[in-house]
This record gives structure tokens, sequence and C-alpha cells, in this order.
């Protein structure tokens, strides 16, 4: 709740003062696929809210990334600037950096206005303009990153954070494996095709793939043991197996 409270605080605070990337999304729509709300219904009314959930997302949008903004449906808020995470994504450590520049632009402008000088240890690379150009860009204050030209570094850094969550998941679970575990606590979310399920596993809040051995049926909904046969963080392989002995 604070991420998407402090994500919704800072487009807010930004609006018509700094230009950042903010998420956006459209809000789903359930008119034109009434077989698919059928289904969605019917998991609500029998209590399988993870299911439920796992099958709504197929009804919202990809998230768009742009400076423009605007609501994001899947949040439930007017605006949204993901930048709680600087250590971990790459465009959150755009928005510090460029939050930050501002706020010393802030500081900066402040200390002409009061007739004082400028610490020498404050460079243009701190404010992110030319010491001397500092005066003309407060009239025009949406130029402190060109964020079109980063699309393919952000692309880039999705795809190697995508891949780092992955690895120290399974590492974790690796872990957990050579310290004795056997079994872990899964809800089967649904059928993504040939006895393969998508499986949420309870303890690291994980939705993985797990494959049916044909020897019974799988409900959607169900709880049930399963234990990892093969784990390979480097190669981002996991295979679960149904646990069939008694539960620790």
């Amino acid at each position: 709740e604070m991420m998407i409270l402090s994500g919704e605080a800072v487009a807010a605070w930004s609006d018509g003062k700094l230009e950042l990337l903010h998420r956006s999304q459209r809000a789903p729509s359930h008119m034109e696929r009434p077989s698919e709300v059928a289904t969605l219904d019917s998991l609500k009314a029998l209590g399988h809210d993870l299911p439920a959930a796992w099958y709504e997302r197929r009804f919202f949008s990809p998230a768009v990334v742009d400076t423009k903004g605007g609501r994001h449906a899947g949040l439930g808020v007017e605006g949204y600037v993901q930048w709680s995470s600087p250590i971990r994504r790459y465009s959150d450590l755009q928005v510090h950096m460029s939050i930050k520049r501002y706020l010393r632009r802030q500081a900066v402008e402040a200390l002409l206005e009061a007739g004082k000088p400028i610490p020498p240890s404050v460079t243009s690379a701190d404010l992110g303009v030319p010491m001397t150009g500092l005066s003309d860009y407060e009239e025009n204050p949406h130029t402190d990153i060109d964020w079109s030209s980063s699309d393919n570094k952000l692309r880039e850094s999705r795809d190697i954070q995508k891949s780092e969550n992955t690895f120290w998941i399974l590492e974790y679970i690796r872990r957990r494996r050579e310290e004795g575990k056997k079994v872990w606590d899964a809800t089967v979310l649904g059928y993504i095709g040939q006895d393969n399920f998508a499986v949420y596993l309870e303890e690291i809040g994980w939705e993985t793939g797990f494959k049916s051995d044909g020897l019974r049926g799988v409900d959607v909904g169900e709880k049930f043991g399963v234990w990892v046969e093969d784990v390979d963080p480097r190669e981002g392989k996991l295979v679960l197996r149904e646990w069939r002995g008694e539960r620790q």
C-alpha cells in the first residue's frame, strides 16, 4: 500500500513541474467477453479468490509507460509513477535522479534570489543543466531527461530485472531444499494447456508452472503439496511434482 501511495503522490506532485515516466492502464472491458465473465463469476461464487484474480488478469490491457500519464485501472489511482525501487529498477533510479536534480535547482534558485553564493561543490551535473542556463531552464522545466532516448535501455533493463528476480527466487528454493524443506504449499490457479497448470506457492507469493502426472484430476482452487524434483537458478529451471507422502 505504501508503494502505491508514494507512486500516486509523486505523480500528483510532479504534474506541471517535472516530466517523469508514468504508468497508466485502461480499465478492463468485460462487455465483449460474456463467456469469460461467466467463468470469472463462477470462480468468485465458489470462493476461489486467487484463481479469480489470476483469471481476471486476461481482461486487463498491458500498462503504458510514457510521460503523458493517466489513470491506472489496475491500481485504482488517477496517476502513478514507479519509483520505489531504485536499487533494482533502472527506470526508478532515473526518476530518483530527476527529482533530486529538480530539488537542487530549487535550492539554488532560492540562494540566487536571496543574493547568496552557490556552494562551489555544486556542479552542472548536480542540477541537470548548465549553471549558466539555470534561469532559462526554469521557464521550461520539462527537459530534465530525454525519456524517449531511454526506451531501449528501459526495455533491456526490464528483461534483466525479470531474469534477476527469477534467479533469486529459484536460488531461495534451492537453498531451502538443501536445508531439508520437502513440501511447499501450492494453490492451483488455472489450466494453461496439456496437463500444465499455473500454481501459486504461498510461502514466497510466486506464480509458476506445474505439470500434472495425469494420474488424477487437478481442480482449480485446490490446495496441495508439491516437492522440488529439480531446480537450477542459472538455467531458470524449476520442476515440481505432487507430494504424496506425509506432510511435515
